[in-house]
């Protein structure tokens, strides 16, 4: 892949720890950020399919396999020891992109049973 784009996948990256990550995970945010400056993990990110290049399909393939990282210097040691493991899983896996449009229509019900008194009989 030319350094278009790896340009493209770092922005990506870029884009998920501004837009997904910042105020939710500060390590998501994180990792997201120095995979995009990463060029040997921007390399293997390159050699996957479009699709499967998301952001949170990589977190969570290594978090999968490895259990949470404790920052991008281990994050990034488990990723390069384990490639083709993390690869392997992530051409196998994909992730739920429409969760929010799902649980919407629970939403409802679910601030029903919350405001709910919940009495135990003996």
């Amino acid at each position: 892949m030319d350094e278009n784009g790896l340009a493209e996948i770092s922005a990506r990256y870029v884009r998920f720890a501004d837009a997904e990550a910042r105020g939710r995970s500060p390590l998501y945010e994180e990792l997201a950020r120095a995979i995009a400056g990463d060029r040997e993990t921007l390399s293997l990110l390159a050699s996957l399919p479009d699709m499967k290049r998301q952001p949170n399909l990589l977190l969570a393939a290594v978090r999968h396999l490895f259990g949470t990282p404790t920052g991008w210097t281990e994050f990034r040691q488990a990723l390069l020891a384990h490639t083709d493991a993390v690869r392997s899983l992530m051409l196998e896996r994909s992730t739920q992109t429409n969760e929010p449009a799902r649980c919407a229509t629970l939403l409802p019900i679910l601030a029903r049973l919350s405001a709910t008194p919940i009495t135990c009989r003996q």
